[in-house]
């Protein structure tokens, strides 16, 4: 925590607000934001009496904010002196999101060349500037992929919450990955082809601990897949939304509500079987 609140304040670009709300901890991590709030004129610190929980604090921060571009940095997580002020340089009307190349490291700050393979924005995207109609054409292979980064590695303008409101609280592993594409089927996106930010991995980390089991691999998914071909809130999505995607989009959906009543892989459901099945 010591090195992601240094990490902010060693910041190029020193014209921000920090937003610090404690979700009910029970280590000493509210102290320590105190020190560093002293320091800083513009730092606001709140604690939650009870647990709301992550997606729900994720909300409660964007609604405090008072600046008009939200930057989140989680706990283990720390910035490059230049994270702000390259992210800034990228700013252009009519693009709310910039994601940007993230490094991975473990407890000790050490480079992790071991992680499981992720898959990066490069893989699907060669240009820094995405349309929505771009995303759509890919629509079917990025459902369960986030090539657009964990929250810390993201930048986007506060004002989406007027227009697409906020994370979505009953995902539980992919609610950041939601609203990113969220964003991108509606707005063009920028991609920063540079690591600004630093991701730590390490056992006890929310993310590695929620990145097995059912929600990941069947309940976000399922979840996701719904809103995208029945919640008002991709209707523009659906408006653009070709009919060979839209069925894909279906039988995806379909699929995935399959394997989670059968607890089968996805990867290993047959199309022509499950069409017998069905």
């Amino acid at each position: 925590l010591n090195q992601c609140m240094q990490s902010i304040f060693e910041q190029e670009h020193q014209d921000f607000e920090v937003i610090v709300i404690d979700d009910a901890s029970t280590d000493n991590s509210y102290e320590v934001c105190q020190k560093w709030g002293r320091k800083f004129d513009r730092f606001v610190l709140r604690r939650n009496s009870i647990n709301v929980g992550l997606v729900n604090n994720w909300n409660e921060c964007i609604a405090a904010a008072q600046g008009q571009w939200i930057k989140f940095v989680f706990q283990d997580d720390y910035l490059e002196v230049n994270c702000l002020s390259d992210f800034l340089n990228e700013v252009e009307p009519g693009v709310p999101l910039i994601c940007s190349k993230r490094n991975y490291v473990d407890e000790r700050s050490n480079p992790v060349r071991s992680v499981e393979r992720i898959k990066q924005f490069r893989e699907f995207f060669t240009q820094n500037r995405i349309q929505p109609e771009d995303m759509i054409s890919e629509i079917i292979r990025l459902i369960n992929v986030n090539i657009f980064g964990e929250p810390t590695s993201v930048f986007f303008r506060r004002s989406l919450i007027t227009t697409i409101g906020f994370f979505n609280p009953y995902l539980k592993q992919l609610c950041d990955y939601e609203y990113w594409l969220r964003i991108a089927l509606n707005f063009p996106i920028k991609y920063l082809d540079k690591s600004l930010t630093n991701f730590r991995i390490h056992h006890d980390s929310m993310s590695t601990k929620n990145q097995h089991g059912v929600y990941p691999a069947y309940i976000d998914p399922i979840i996701i897949l719904h809103d995208l071909l029945y919640d008002k809130k991709y209707g523009h999505f659906r408006k653009i939304l070709g009919k060979r995607n839209r069925q894909e989009l279906k039988q995806a959906y379909r699929n995935r509500l399959f394997a989670l009543h059968y607890k089968i892989d996805i990867e290993h459901i047959d199309c022509q079987e499950y069409k017998d099945l069905e």
